[in-house]
């Protein structure tokens, strides 16, 4: 039988007290903290913007011989652009405090800088202003929608806290651009008389449209999206966005345009291209650069001294001079895609390649030592001679140069001789040797000693043998 705990009531009574006030600072923290979902507003203030942006080109364009429309047209573009004025605060204030991830869940702006600050009264004073205005030619109500707007039980807040309230700091472009949306719109149906009619476009693929050449959708960061437009209309002028951004259409010859757009950094990028009622949607894609080669075309057999050539992958590797490769124990040359290097030691060694200074990328070789180079005889220029012409031993890969080397002498008797030259030019005793060596004797040069060029390597040459 298992043995109990006798605990008194007082400590009973207070565990379950405890227990209780865990349970409500539980509670207080799901219902009082916003969660993930705010994270999503940032990417709803980028459509409210594009609606925004169509609008306000509708109410720019509209036109009238009526004051009061005139009066409440030009109100309310300065209005909309004070509301985006104040929304650029926003911005500012989310980039000098890196509002991101868990921080767009703070409602520090909302409370401080706006409830409690100097942008609340502005914000008020923007509404008081518009709805002034308003009332000359409009004849809807819209106290509900900006004076005193009401929840869903019907209680009144005044427009600040209705909009701003605790509101988390993710919301607040969204908060903005709904101000501005309803400015707007409202505007342009006291305006016209009538609900408003955005423009229509046909949405195409690249494959469908027959205006866009066709274009290169994976980049390498440091390439540049070149598009080239050809609208079928003379004289219409594309509209370009990328990312939501306006980017520069500048015309070349006849009626094309022209789109040269560089890349800010890798990631996925979308792009809108409008010529009249067309409208195409695509996307492209930048890859950061990274040192890969092709494995079939490539010689990846390394040797110190001895040149072995890495075809790079043009999906992953730029052209030009903007990255570069380097490595402390092996000489690089670049031709085009293709690497030539030369291992300097033996071993394990590193290929780095750079974008402007700073390691990206990098791949590991390994190099062994080579068989025994070839030497010869050679003249004072450097070329292989006989015997009689010779000077000196050199390699025959001028990455090894001979330190020293031996000389033996067999007469057709069996009778040897050995000599040594502590360089690797032949000594006065060496031809005197060979010299009266009688004929058919074999002359043999071994224990030959190479350098390679930078002093870090050395290595045993293969012998010459030769008979007079």
């Amino acid at each position: 039988m298992g043995s109990t705990v006798t605990i008194s009531k007082a400590k009973n009574f207070s565990f379950k007290k405890l227990s209780f006030l865990y349970l409500v600072f539980i509670l207080f923290i799901f219902f009082s903290s916003p969660g993930m979902y705010v994270t999503q507003y940032t990417s709803v203030a980028n459509t409210q913007s594009a609606l925004n942006d169509r609008l306000l080109e509708d109410l720019k364009a509209f036109n009238s011989l009526d004051p009061k429309h005139l009066d409440l047209k030009n109100t309310t573009l300065d209005l909309v652009g004070k509301l985006d004025g104040l929304n650029g605060e926003y911005k500012k204030f989310a980039e000098e405090t890196s509002v991101s991830g868990d921080r767009l869940r703070e409602n520090n702006f909302a409370e401080k800088r706006i409830r409690k600050g100097a942008i609340g009264p502005k914000v008020a004073d923007i509404i008081n202003q518009y709805l002034a205005k308003y009332k000359t030619v409009g004849v809807k109500d819209l106290s509900n929608d900006l004076l005193e707007p009401m929840d869903f039980v019907g209680t009144k807040f005044n427009t600040v806290d209705f909009f701003f309230k605790e509101a988390p700091n993710g919301v607040m472009s969204t908060s903005f651009e709904h101000l501005r949306t309803v400015l707007l719109y409202q505007t342009l149906i006291a305006l016209k008389g009538k609900d408003v009619e955005l423009p229509k476009f046909e949405i195409l693929t690249v494959e469908e449209s027959d205006f866009i050449q066709r274009f290169k959708r994976n980049l390498i960061l440091g390439e540049k999206l070149d598009v080239l437009v050809r609208p079928k209309k003379k004289g219409a002028l594309p509209t370009v966005k990328i990312n939501g951004g306006m980017v520069d259409c500048k015309p070349t010859n006849g009626s094309d345009y022209r789109v040269v757009y560089q890349p800010a950094k890798a990631g996925n990028y979308s792009m809108e291209i409008m010529v009249g009622e067309d409208r195409v949607l695509t996307s492209f894609r930048v890859e950061a650069p990274a040192f890969r080669f092709i494995q079939e075309v490539s010689n990846l057999r390394a040797e110190v001294g001895e040149k072995f050539t890495i075809t790079l992958d043009t999906n992953f590797v730029p052209k030009g001079d903007r990255v570069k490769f380097v490595s402390n124990a092996a000489d690089i040359e670049r031709s085009g895609m293709v690497l030539f290097i030369t291992p300097q030691k033996e071993g394990k060694f590193e290929v780095l390649m750079q974008d402007n200074g700073s390691n990206i990328d990098k791949a590991n070789f390994f190099a062994s030592m080579p068989r025994a180079p070839k030497v010869s005889l050679m003249d004072i220029s450097g070329n292989p001679v006989n015997m009689q012409a010779a000077n000196k031993l050199e390699s025959d890969n001028t990455f090894w140069q001979v330190i020293d080397f031996d000389m033996a002498v067999v007469t057709p008797d069996g009778k040897s001789q050995r000599l040594h030259s502590a360089t690797r030019f032949l000594r006065n005793e060496l031809r005197e040797a060979e010299s009266k060596a009688p004929k058919g004797s074999t002359l043999i040069f071994d224990n030959i000693r190479l350098a390679g060029q930078n002093g870090g390597a050395t290595t045993k040459g293969s012998p010459i043998i030769l008979v007079k």
